[in-house]
C-alpha cells in the first residue's frame, strides 16, 4: 500500500515542474485573459505552465493568452512559429532586446 501511495505523490509533485532546462529559474506568476501561468525564462526560451484548473475555452484562445503573457511580462518577441506544447504547458523561443 505504501509503494503506490509514494509513487502517486511523486507523480503529482512533478505536475508544475518546468523541466531540467529551467532548473533553478524562478517562476513569474502572470494572469492573462482568464488564465494564470507560471512563466520560466532561461535566457533563450520561455516555458509557461497553466495553473488554474478550469479547461481552456479553446486551443487558439489559450495559445494567444500565453503569447500575450510572454510579451507583456518579459517584453520579449516570440520567434516565428516556435510555440510547442499542449493545454497545460507551452514553450516558445524568444528574442529579448537588451
Amino acid at each position: 500500500m505504501r509503494v503506490p501511495l509514494i509513487l502517486c505523490c511523486l507523480a503529482l509533485a512533478g505536475c508544475s515542474n518546468p523541466g531540467l532546462d529551467y532548473r533553478g529559474v524562478p517562476a513569474m506568476r502572470v494572469t492573462q485573459a482568464g488564465y494564470t501561468f507560471d512563466l520560466y525564462y532561461n535566457g533563450r526560451s520561455v516555458r509557461g505552465i497553466r495553473m488554474n484548473p478550469s479547461r481552456p475555452v479553446s486551443r487558439t484562445h489559450f495559445r494567444r493568452a500565453f503569447y500575450d503573457a510572454v510579451g507583456a511580462t518579459l517584453g520579449c518577441s516570440v520567434l516565428g512559429s516556435t510555440m510547442d506544447g499542449d493545454l497545460v504547458m507551452l514553450t516558445v523561443e524568444v528574442y529579448c532586446p537588451s
